[in-house]
């Protein structure tokens, strides 16, 4: 696609895409010595076009260290060409590792960076500063959500600034679950309809949902079905009628006066600015557990989670109840960060007291404990060949291999993987192979004589392409599912085997739609490919399972998030065209040759939480929690 900006022609393609979104596609370009972001609109309006044009002539006193101002206008021609368009603004290109603030809320995430409460309180303060610069600019977000907020380190930082309120100018779109209750069924694109107030309850959603790890409309009310009625009729994950899901870290993180800004948000209808001295008096109060390491405020008398947390170590079956067996494998002393069975091998690695600790429990054994090396936070890990340790660290290529045989680590060789739009790089493994990016082709590879031997399993797209690797692959050639990035489109595809298989036919996303999210597991026969998606404002899962010869036979319709029965994406197990997840009411069995018909198992509700990964071993199935390992089986 040639563009011009600023009367410089520029050539943008998938070599330089950086993100896709429902509205427009990203690109990494270079302007006058400095790196930039180049949005491009998929639908390209005389409106938006005015819009940027009028905003460009603002003299808007902000950040552009943290807010993704336009500075540009992106051009179809040069000049005063007759009939040339309008393609979208170039912004600051932000650098460094940012992550979307939905991270925030993710335990998994948070555990892997070893992102704290105290970390969270320090980004959202530093966002109010923006904010507060940000109405004092005539401007208002509209479309505050947590995709559209970054971070990094200790920094918030804001882009899709073109979709702003401004003057007569519309923010066209609300994101659901952090659209305050008022706006609901109101057209936003036929005027200014938001206020500041409106910034701010999206605010205090994504505070509390990234302290907590729950909206606070979260959790399920015995009548009152959808969160969207819950916000309606101020019924907040506090009410007394409403089971506190276990996932959610404990309301007693928070100091009383946080907590009571929260109340007065969600259960009063309060839409003041957030209070900087009561966010500010709560980061000072925390102080970290020196057991299980949670931040928590000085005040409380001991620390919430050791309070309410049982260790009971268990090494043979000793809860057998309704019908089910739990063996406790591994009890780690920090936050589990890497699991992985190979053959009937099991494999931890967690972050205790500053060191990264592999536990190894091979079949009718104990576990072996091994302190590694010190913790690496952010750092991405795989395991291949039964003791070959592979580890990413963020905002890098390179590809760590240790050998851990012996209950020893060995550095053995780095290599490299190209990365994901600009993200981080992509790699897996299987039993015993490494998989890898380089130069546009996918590689397989095992360690010989301290080196690897490779051969290319297929032809990718260089920095574009993302994938996941079938576990068990007999020695034979590795099985792999991913998609290629195009402009707003995944073309997913398939090698099972060696065969390969192009384009996909997985259910084709909407005009508008983007992926949010996915998670890709496979069966012996098929694999089935779960996404998160999102259009206007609202959030959707689609399900499709496709089989070993490259034929898609199941496609599910889209369904609210907030609707489906099972909206689970990460720590499934799948077998036989059903896929098991954790809930707080127990298992959930997600049939996909009856239409998605879900059974629970009723019997696994105390030994099962929400955000538990599920794996299957022997028999039954291994469940993951934050800090071990069971063995669960159905009688």
């Amino acid at each position: 696609m040639q563009v011009f900006i600023d009367s410089q022609r520029f050539t943008l393609d998938n070599s330089n895409q950086i993100g896709a979104g429902g509205e427009a596609t990203v690109f990494k370009v270079k302007l006058n010595g400095q790196w930039m972001a180049a949005k491009i609109y998929h639908k390209p309006t005389p409106q938006r076009a005015k819009k940027l044009e009028v905003f460009l002539t603002k003299s808007f006193s902000l950040d552009t260290g943290k807010i993704a101002l336009p500075l540009y206008v992106i051009y179809s021609q040069s000049g005063q060409a007759i009939g040339k368009t309008v393609l979208g603004p170039v912004m600051p290109f932000f650098t460094g590792g940012f992550e979307e603030v939905i991270k925030l809320s993710n335990k998994n995430h948070r555990a892997t960076y070893l992102i704290s409460s105290k970390t969270v309180a320090e980004i959202f303060l530093d966002g109010l500063e923006s904010i507060r610069s940000i109405h004092q600019n005539g401007l208002v977000i509209g479309d505050f959500n947590d995709l559209n907020v970054l971070f990094r380190d200790f920094l918030m930082l804001f882009i899709d600034v073109d979709s702003w309120q401004f003057d007569s100018f519309p923010c066209p779109v609300g994101t659901e679950q952090f659209l305050a209750p008022e706006l609901y069924n109101i057209d936003l694109s036929k005027r200014p309809v938001f206020k500041p107030e409106h910034d701010w309850y999206s605010y205090a959603v994504m505070l509390f949902k990234s302290l907590l790890l729950i909206h606070p409309y979260g959790g399920n009310h015995k009548s009152i079905r959808t969160l969207l009625e819950r916000a309606q009729k101020r019924v907040s994950v506090f009410n007394r009628d409403v089971p506190y899901p276990k996932i959610a870290l404990s309301p007693d993180l928070l100091t009383d006066d946080l907590a009571g800004v929260f109340e007065d948000y969600f259960s009063k209808g309060k839409r003041t600015p957030f209070p900087e001295n009561i966010l500010r008096k709560y980061a000072n109060s925390l102080v970290e557990c020196s057991g299980c390491k949670t931040y928590y405020p000085s005040n409380r008398n001991q620390c919430p989670i050791c309070t309410a947390r049982t260790l009971i170590i268990v090494q043979k079956p000793s809860i057998v109840t309704k019908g089910v067996t739990v063996t406790e494998f591994i009890r780690t002393g920090g936050p589990i960060v890497f699991h992985k069975v190979i053959s009937t091998t099991i494999f931890v690695l967690a972050y205790e007291n500053g060191k990264t600790v592999l536990y190894t429990k091979p079949e009718g054994f104990g576990a072996d404990r091994t302190e590694l090396f010190d913790e690496l936070p952010g750092a991405h890990y795989e395991i291949f060949g039964g003791n070959t340790l592979v580890a990413n660290l963020p905002n890098s290529n390179d590809l760590l291999l240790f050998d851990l045989g012996n209950h020893t680590i060995k550095g053995i060789l780095t290599t490299q993987s190209e990365t994901f739009a600009n993200r981080r790089s992509v790699f897996g493994t299987s039993d015993n192979y490494l998989l890898r990016i380089v130069k546009g082709s996918l590689l397989y590879g095992y360690l010989q004589n301290g080196r690897l031997a490779e051969k290319p399993l297929r032809s990718v797209m260089s920095e574009q392409t993302w994938f996941n690797v079938k576990q068990h692959d007999n020695l034979g050639k590795p099985t792999v599912c991913g998609f290629f990035q195009v402009l707003d489109r995944q073309l997913f595809w398939l090698t099972w085997e060696g065969r390969s298989y192009d384009n996909l036919a997985v259910g084709e996303l909407e005009p508008g739609e983007s992926q949010v999210d996915l998670s890709v597991r496979f069966s012996s026969t098929d694999v089935v490919i779960r996404r998160l998606t999102q259009l206007k404002g609202i959030r959707y899962i689609r399900t499709d399972v496709v089989d070993s010869n490259g034929k898609v036979i199941y496609s599910s319709p889209m369904i609210k998030e907030e609707k489906h029965p099972n909206p689970y994406l990460h720590g499934l197990a799948y077998s036989g065209r059903r896929i098991l997840s954790a809930s707080d009411n127990g298992i959930l069995q997600e049939s996909l040759e009856s239409n998605g018909t879900i059974k629970t198992f009723d019997a696994t509700k105390h030994e099962i939480a929400e955000g538990n990964s599920l794996l299957p071993y022997e028999g039954g199935l291994l469940v993951v929690t934050d800090d071990s390992v069971k063995h669960l089986v159905l009688s």
